[in-house]
């Protein structure tokens, strides 16, 4: 059977291609989580529609997203709510309503005031207002929350931002060096060539994946390849992705790295050939509304909540918007996604040996794609691996952005949202 990691990995590759050309931040999962909400009540082509956009059965995918919200990963909070003016809602809503995961919270339709609690409080305190106004007409509000806020396992460096240089390096005074902890490769993409790879990792079970591609690649290749490279990743747990053969790229400047030689002595050395890779990024923050109209499978979503709303007052009207935030620092990462889909009522000394070294830089330093993906283990107090109970999560990407907007380290993130 499919992995749900791998379903929503495919809905993420359509959502990030219309969503993340331009600097910001989105989660796919957070409205694929309420598309598999709604497919249970949806008939006919709306029904076939949404089952091609969730990649399965509708009502496996109303499992799975029930599976989720059971068991939360450590690393991301989760929550999603259904609220509801009955008043304005059918029989089918009725028949609907009981099928809804036990995680899943309902209730009345709250106030502005208890929208925005309950959006600071899901997301703890990253995202403190709700992206829909609730008024007197909304029948039904479809809502879910992520949020994480890791601390990496490993530390960057904060250098010199000319160690950046490029059209980022230029813009900014400090910059990140990844420690050799860090995984730092080249791999061969589909979708976009030869990629330079560099992955943060954090104790509580998150990855955080940036892929920089040659620079005509255009944005919706590059978070592809962001999803080959995850997928590797979950294939062979923390270990890392496949990597092109460095020894066999020309020296010099390529699409995304430079590569340089040298002959050194090594202490214990069992080859007489190895790569070392440097990366260095930037410090970024972005924040992002996204209006959803359009999205994949949302308006197949549409049809059917319009279904559920009595006779007299349909058609119904439709709010669908998402709220993200992300922040990448030298201690760690932290972003949230509230997503909302509502509904109005219509109205030891060893020997050297000489070693051949190829260097491989990478710079960060020009736009690129960051993909946030949940780990199906997380590090004890020793650094040893413990296998999760939520096996469901392994793998998940949660969160992406699209980085064009650089900063120093030490800076506050933007105040204001970009859409």
């Amino acid at each position: 059977m499919t992995d749900t990691a791998q379903l929503v990995s495919r809905y993420a590759e359509r959502f990030h291609a219309r969503y993340l050309d331009h600097h910001g931040t989105a989660s796919a999962l957070g409205l694929w989580l309420l598309l598999a909400l709604v497919a249970p009540a949806a008939t006919g082509d709306e029904r076939r529609t949404l089952e091609e956009h969730l990649g399965c059965d509708a009502d496996d995918a109303g499992r799975r997203a029930a599976a989720l919200l059971a068991a939360p990963h450590p690393a991301v909070r989760a929550a999603v709510a259904v609220w509801a003016n009955e008043g304005w809602l059918g029989e089918r809503y009725r028949q609907w309503a009981p099928t809804l995961a036990r995680a899943v919270e309902t209730g009345p339709i709250p106030s502005r005031a208890d929208a925005d609690a309950w959006a600071d409080r899901s997301t703890g305190g990253l995202i403190d207002t709700f992206p829909v106004v609730l008024g007197p007409d909304t029948a039904l509000v479809l809502a879910s929350a992520l949020a994480t806020d890791v601390t990496w396992v490993e530390p960057f460096v904060e250098v010199p931002a000319d160690r950046l240089g490029g059209r980022f390096g230029a813009r900014t005074a400090t910059a990140l060096e990844a420690p050799s902890a860090h995984v730092q490769r080249l791999v061969a993409t589909d979708a976009a060539g030869i990629v330079a790879v560099h992955v943060a990792s954090a104790a509580a079970g998150l990855r955080v994946i940036s892929v920089l591609a040659a620079d005509d690649v255009e944005p919706a290749r590059a978070h592809r390849a962001a999803l080959e490279v995850a997928d590797h990743l979950a294939a062979v747990g923390r270990g890392e992705p496949p990597t092109v053969d460095v020894f066999a790229l020309p020296l010099g400047a390529g699409p995304a790295w430079t590569i340089d030689e040298r002959v050194i002595e090594v202490a214990g050395a069992t080859d007489d050939r190895r790569v070392t890779h440097r990366t260095v990024l930037p410090a970024w923050a972005a924040s992002s509304d996204h209006d959803l109209a359009g999205a994949p499978g949302i308006d197949a979503a549409f049809v059917v909540l319009d279904g559920l709303l009595a006779p007299s007052a349909r058609p119904g009207a439709f709010d669908a918007r998402q709220t993200a935030v992300a922040e990448f620092s030298r201690e760690g990462f932290k972003a949230a996604a509230v997503t909302v889909v509502a509904m109005r009522a219509g109205f030891a000394r060893l020997d050297p040996r000489t070693v051949t070294e190829r260097v491989v830089t990478a710079r960060f330093d020009r736009p690129y794609a960051v993909l946030a993906v949940a780990d199906g283990t997380t590090l004890d107090p020793h650094g040893m691996p413990v296998e999760l109970d939520e096996p469901a999560w392994a793998g998940m990407p949660v969160f992406a952005a699209w980085v064009t907007e650089p900063r120093d380290a030490a800076d506050p993130p933007p105040a204001e949202p970009t859409s």
